[in-house]
């Protein structure tokens, strides 16, 4: 292996070493480390934090260069915590592979993005590769195919490309909005989506900005049509008691790659787009909404899958009903 890899982590040990393992049997000749620091209202999480940060530079059991960025006070939230990690690894490197404590992936993901880093270094419409694969075919000649937005569960990129990210979206053109999709109810939705961004004080999620970016530069992203990337990240923290079962993305199985076969050109599979617009982030292209029902808390809710965060919910309290839209009463 000749690619740097980026390890995100925070509090999850458990988590950790799944991911720890894949990585530590790959071996890569760089590694990058970035631990968020604790939040100053969380019990014994300094300890905790201290204590995941010893037990990964102990388990370093090859020969390997090791940077680290250990915060000694908390960003503020993953949006923060991980785009400054990325940035940070980026003004380090020109290129490499990023990965998060709940991302565990096949051994068959390395390869794949030192491969794919390689090919389209100097290709400047391929912005993003990712190892997570919602949109499957087990059919397909080719290895991946390209789509408009991106996985962040596993992923890879240049730093020529990540220097236009920015978490601040207040100057978007939203005539960039057209380039997600030939269809209204998604374009419809973005917009609503990129407003929330705009409002939302602290920033809860780096994953969309960097979307709304690679779309406002007509970007193309890499999705392997076998999956190579396990979330587990339903076993961690940042999940709420009743999540368990809010996503179908989590624990998919990862697969490994046994022939590279590159695509014949650079163009976009419109059906797995829409695939993923209607099923993955549960926009839907023929109804904009996805139900789901939770016996225990009383109420049916719209789910949008970004983090669980809900765009549209409806609580039904016995007789009283209230609308959501982004977190905002609508009635």
């Amino acid at each position: 292996m000749k690619k740097a890899v980026l390890l995100v982590f925070f509090n999850r040990l458990d988590n950790l070493k799944k991911v720890f393992e894949q990585v530590r049997l790959a071996q890569p000749p760089r590694l990058y480390l970035a631990s968020d620091g604790p939040r100053e209202k969380v019990k014994n999480e300094k300890e905790k934090v201290e204590e995941i940060r010893k037990w990964v530079l102990n388990h370093i059991d090859w020969k390997c260069d090791v940077k680290t960025r250990f915060l000694e006070k908390n960003s503020g939230g993953c949006a923060y915590g991980v785009s400054g990690a990325v940035t940070w690894f980026f003004e380090n490197e020109q290129d490499g592979i990023i990965l998060e404590d709940d991302c565990v992936p096949s051994q068959s993901f390395f390869p794949y993005c030192e491969e794919l880093l390689d090919k389209y270094k100097d290709d400047k419409k391929v912005w993003h590769i990712t190892g997570y694969g919602y949109y499957q075919d087990p059919n397909a000649q080719e290895t991946y195919y390209f789509a408009k937005i991106q996985h962040c569960w596993g992923w890879a990129s240049w730093a020529d490309r990540w220097k236009h990210f920015s978490l601040d979206l207040t100057n978007y053109d939203e005539k960039n909005i057209k380039n997600f999709s030939r269809h209204h109810v998604v374009r419809k939705f973005m917009k609503r989506l990129l407003r929330r961004l705009r409002n939302s004080n602290p920033k809860e999620t780096w994953a969309w900005p960097w979307s709304f970016w690679i779309v406002a530069h007509n970007g193309y992203c890499i999705n392997p049509y076998k999956n190579l990337i396990t979330n587990i990240g339903v076993e961690g923290e940042h999940y709420g008691k009743n999540d368990k079962d809010s996503s179908n993305s989590l624990n998919k199985n990862a697969f490994e790659i046994d022939t590279m076969v590159h695509p014949k050109a650079v163009c976009y599979n419109t059906k797995a787009i829409d695939y993923i617009y209607k099923y993955h982030y549960g926009i839907g292209l023929h109804s904009f909404f996805g139900w789901e029902h939770n016996d225990k808390t009383r109420y049916q809710e719209t789910r949008f899958n970004m983090f669980t965060l809900p765009v549209i919910k409806i609580k039904k309290y016995e007789n009283r009903t209230k609308f959501y839209l982004f977190g905002i009463r609508l009635k």
